[in-house]
């Protein structure tokens, strides 16, 4: 992370727990990462390519803040995550790893005002009749 002007990830170290983390909603019983939620933060940097280990994600939602670079390939190795929101950002090259397609639940796509290059992959389109929403608003490929 290279910018947080609102400093809201300050209490974000190892010794703090993940769920007094700002943007962070955790299953009780299994005390796992369940979403987060860091949307108009002001946030910059790049996506780490760390949120593959969070198995149990099902919800992430990026969107308004300053992430750039390309999509970590492990984003495609959360099997259970649903909702992915990236709008307002400006992440370049491939948007969604090929790993996407192989998400079985994966349901709600938001992807908008980027400044995208490279291509979808094909594969992700054969997932279309499980997803009830995919958005492409105003993005320049």
């Amino acid at each position: 992370m290279t910018g947080d002007p609102l400093g809201v990830l300050e209490a974000w170290n190892l010794t703090s727990p993940f769920c007094n983390r700002t943007g962070v909603t955790r299953n009780v019983t299994k005390q796992r990462v369940m979403s987060i939620d860091l949307q108009n933060l002001g946030l910059e940097g790049t996506i780490a390519p760390h949120l593959g280990n969070l198995s149990f994600l099902n919800y992430l939602n990026l969107q308004n803040n300053t992430f750039f670079g390309s999509m970590p390939q492990e984003i495609g190795q959360i099997f259970r995550l649903r909702t992915l929101i990236l709008g307002s950002n400006q992440i370049q090259g491939t948007i969604l790893p090929e790993g996407f397609s192989r998400l079985p639940f994966f349901i709600n796509i938001q992807i908008g005002l980027h400044n995208i290059s490279g291509e979808i992959p094909p594969s992700l389109f054969k997932m279309l009749p499980q997803h009830s929403k995919m958005g492409f608003d105003a993005s320049n490929w």
